[in-house]
């Protein structure tokens, strides 16, 4: 009987242990995206002074490649909005389950290894456009700063993304040790948590 009682006890321990370590990778996965998001909107909002002041003080393709990128940091603006919309209705870091944490963390690495495949397409896109540029006489200078700040904005957000992705990544080794101690349960109706 004391037997069955220190097995009960240790693995209730484990388990707290378990639910301890998990809010605390929720904790930290949780201030990842709160960096992601303070981090495109500094981008943004900084894009946006400078790029403001200087679209009034500039004229031809300065003036388009200026123009481009306050639209460009307009629509960024957008997405901080809906990152800041999910930190305020985020569930506090211990309410997660497994399952739920894991489907978290491959959905952010997901999103961000998307995005950088669009990031190679808008540095594609601006290069067409300067390309294009070269071909066209009507819209010339547009088609300059609008590539011109294709690229730009495609660099920073390919930069961005690959940087974030390495940051989730890294954080989300800490589930694949836990996952490796879930097995399948003798009998097929359950899992085994080996601690």
């Amino acid at each position: 009987m004391k037997n069955i009682l220190l097995s009960g006890l240790a693995a209730l321990l484990s388990l707290s242990t378990k639910a301890q370590n998990l809010a605390q990778f929720n904790a930290g996965r949780q201030r990842l995206e709160r960096l992601t998001t303070l981090s495109l909107g500094t981008w943004s909002v900084g894009n946006l002074a400078v790029n403001g002041l200087m679209l009034r003080q500039s004229t031809g393709e300065a003036r388009e490649f200026h123009r481009m990128n306050v639209y460009w940091n307009l629509v960024n603006l957008a997405f901080v909005g809906a990152g800041v919309y999910q930190w305020l209705r985020a569930q506090p870091p211990a309410s997660y389950s497994m399952a739920e944490t894991f489907a978290m963390q491959q959905r952010m690495e997901k999103l961000l290894l998307f995005n950088a495949g669009l990031d190679v397409g808008y540095i594609a896109t601006g290069l067409y456009l300067r390309e294009r540029a070269n071909n066209e006489e009507n819209h010339q200078v547009r088609w300059r700063g609008y590539g011109r700040a294709l690229i730009l904005q495609g660099g920073f957000l390919l930069l961005f993304d690959s940087t974030m992705f390495f940051f989730f990544n890294r954080h989300g080794r800490q589930l694949n040790v836990w996952l490796q101690r879930v097995e399948p349960a003798p009998t097929g109706t359950g899992f085994l948590w080996k601690f």
